[in-house]
């Protein structure tokens, strides 16, 4: 079994020397495309669904300090600074 990342050149592996031993092992070369392009696939779907939910957990917190604000008026409320902050 061969570790995912060296697949990816990105994190240090070299696709081109799998290729070399699929070929003299008379593999197929086409093999090692697809699982690239499969792991990327992967990788992209897996990160835009981290992305939405980091988003709903910023916007659940947002909304919980100024509820409602966040969403009608289409931005971040400003965090107060402790200057201007009561106690």
């Amino acid at each position: 079994m061969l570790d995912i990342n060296l697949f990816r050149a990105d994190k240090g592996g070299n696709p081109d020397l799998i290729r070399e031993s699929q070929r003299k092992r008379g593999g197929s070369v086409e093999v090692v495309d697809e699982i690239i392009a499969l792991d990327k696939e992967w990788v992209s779907s897996t990160c835009a669904g981290r992305r939405r939910a980091c988003r709903r957990s910023v916007r659940r917190v947002a909304d919980s300090a100024a509820p409602g604000r966040c969403r009608d008026a289409g931005r971040w409320p400003r965090a107060q600074s402790a200057s201007t902050s009561t106690s």
